[in-house]
């Protein structure tokens, strides 16, 4: 379920957006230099590096480098704030 729309206006400026990039590869639309923390990272750590980039989403890969989550910004600030 959508947490937030605000940044989709309407469903048919969405649709047509998925229309224009439906046939292009991947690797068009990926970022090369990813920032990214180790599961043993601090929370603060994580969230100085989300502000300072501004960044929504931040991966978490373990100590041989695989990919084993994605830490969401809010998810992040609501934990800190409990």
């Amino acid at each position: 379920m959508l947490q937030s729309a605000s940044y989709v206006p309407n469903l048919e400026q969405l649709l047509e957006g998925l229309r224009r990039i439906a046939e292009e590869p991947v690797h068009k639309f990926m970022k090369r230099n990813v920032i990214l923390v180790d599961v043993a990272t601090e929370d603060l750590h994580a969230a100085d590096l989300m502000l300072r980039h501004k960044l929504r989403l931040l991966p978490v890969i373990d100590s041989e480098g695989t990919l084993v989550g994605v830490v969401r910004r809010t998810d992040l600030f609501k934990r800190m704030l409990h």
